[in-house]
């Protein structure tokens, strides 16, 4: 008998993603024209990329990162790509006055935000735990409580307009 429930259990787990996940509705660039989108982490790899194919489609992008001299040149390519309007504040993301006021800002050179890109991470070594409880704390700010912060102050621009947060983990 446990192994009926266990074997039917499977099944509606299945059903259930393939219901989800079979939607026909296509995406179509079109889509994001206009649409005003912040991406954090953008002067380079997944960030800088996305930055580009919004730009591509017609998006008012605002960009954010660490290095300034490589937002100008992404904010650059941007408004040759299309972009309706691009806009970079550099910053880093370890001070949550500074990640309100990119969302702030989205704001005030948008008039609301339909999209929050969420690409930044605090680059940390890859070994033993050496006691540095600074740098787990720096870690948390950056990896964790700006997401929570810019997810925070988005919300009603985001619920406005109907709009969306994409988390993007990686360290390609």
């Amino acid at each position: 008998m446990a192994l009926l429930k266990k074997a039917l259990f499977a099944l509606f787990g299945i059903l259930l993603a393939v219901y989800f996940y079979s939607g026909n509705q296509e995406f179509k660039p079109e889509m994001l024209k206009g649409k005003r989108v912040i991406v954090t982490g953008a002067s380079s790899g997944i960030g800088e990329q996305m930055a580009y194919h919004l730009a591509k489609m017609g998006s008012h992008v605002l960009i954010t990162a660490r290095t300034e001299e490589r937002l100008k040149k992404v904010i650059e390519k941007c408004t040759n790509l299309g972009a309706a309007s691009a806009y970079y504040i550099p910053g880093s993301m370890d001070n949550m006055t500074f990640a309100k006021h990119v969302v702030h800002e989205a704001k005030r050179l948008f008039g609301g935000l339909d999209m929050l890109i969420l690409n930044h991470i605090g680059f940390t070594y890859f070994n033993f735990f050496d006691g540095d409880v600074d740098h787990i704390r720096k870690l948390l700010e950056i990896n964790f409580l700006s997401y929570a912060t810019m997810t925070v102050e988005a919300l009603p621009m985001l619920k406005a307009s109907g709009g969306n947060v994409v988390v993007v983990s990686s360290f390609a």
